[in-house]
């Protein structure tokens, strides 16, 4: 069962900057963590060719002490793929509020500029040493705008018509199997000076009010990284629709850990992620239990 926990964020700015330093903290942890996993996989393999070169043990006994195919794939891609934030939520704005106190700036557009019905690309950031944008099939290198590959941009906040799906042209047909077709649409990537991003780590923010298939698409946007899913809960509660995301997400992602955040429902800009009232919390903390999600036993 995984281990979750609640944050509650109230918005000041050295709040703020103490938040995102926190995050700072426990990315280069992990990435310090990488580095000596790495050196201990070297010295590991050092070792095992001593040992097999010396024939100190039969080839059955070094069989048995010997890291099999399936570990070593696992340990390699721990230390060498890079790390993603995977930012979901019941809303775009619950994710776009999230990200923008993370990163400490406005970078993505809030209500009332996106509305609850507007259908919002995937959004995948990354740091640079200069601010671009660019707009790509996810999973591939298919370029959409190729005029426009990360191409400068001006803006601190992403434009609404960058972000918005705007009619059916922009939906890609992509074969999910034989029976099935997924209809998807073009991400926006952005990359841009972030100090939070600047050790190989991007931050992806999942699309909203779009009909995808959960599963392929949990298979496209973790592809060659290490996530780390955080779910914003930004409603008293979880909708029927949001459990059963939840539940889907869990049948074909059981190991797959999750860090929910709940915060405001206001959209009161003032106190961004403030303080609610006991019941909601408790309401969504039940349903979460109720999805195995947490658990109020010791692991």
């Amino acid at each position: 069962m995984t281990d979750t926990s609640r944050i509650t964020i109230t918005k000041t700015n050295s709040y703020t900057s103490q938040f995102t330093e926190e995050f700072s903290k426990i990315i280069r942890r992990y990435k310090k963590h990488c580095i000596y996993i790495k050196r201990l996989f070297e010295e590991a393999d050092k070792s095992y060719n001593e040992i097999n070169d010396k024939r100190v043990l039969t080839s059955e006994k070094f069989s048995e002490i010997k890291l099999s195919k399936l570990d070593r794939e696992y340990i390699n891609n721990i230390s060498t793929r890079s790390l993603a934030l995977i930012i979901c939520s019941q809303t775009y704005n619950g994710k776009a509020r999230f990200v923008n106190e993370l990163l400490n700036e406005p970078l993505l557009p809030e209500s009332p500029i996106i509305q609850n019905n507007d259908i919002v690309r995937m959004v995948r950031i990354k740091h640079h040493s200069t601010t671009g944008a660019s707009l790509n099939i996810s999973g591939s290198f298919e370029l959409i705008d190729t005029d426009g590959v990360h191409k400068s941009v001006s803006w601190s906040t992403v434009p609404r018509d960058d972000i918005i799906v705007k009619d059916q042209n922009d939906f890609h047909p992509h074969r999910i199997d034989e029976d099935n077709d997924q209809y998807e649409t073009p991400l926006l990537e952005i990359r841009k000076p972030l100090h939070l991003l600047s050790n190989h780590v991007q931050m992806i923010v999942t699309p909203s009010n779009q009909n995808l298939h959960i599963k392929q698409f949990y298979s496209q946007i973790t592809e060659e990284i290490i996530p780390i899913f955080i779910y914003i809960i930004d409603q008293e509660k979880l909708s029927e629709n949001d459990l059963e995301e939840l539940r889907s997400f869990r049948t074909f992602a059981t190991n797959e850990p999750i860090l929910f955040i709940r915060s405001d429902q206001s959209d009161s800009t003032n106190n961004l992620f403030a303080d609610t009232d006991e019941t909601p919390c408790v309401e969504v903390f039940r349903q979460l239990c109720e999805l195995g999600f947490v658990s109020l036993l010791p692991p």
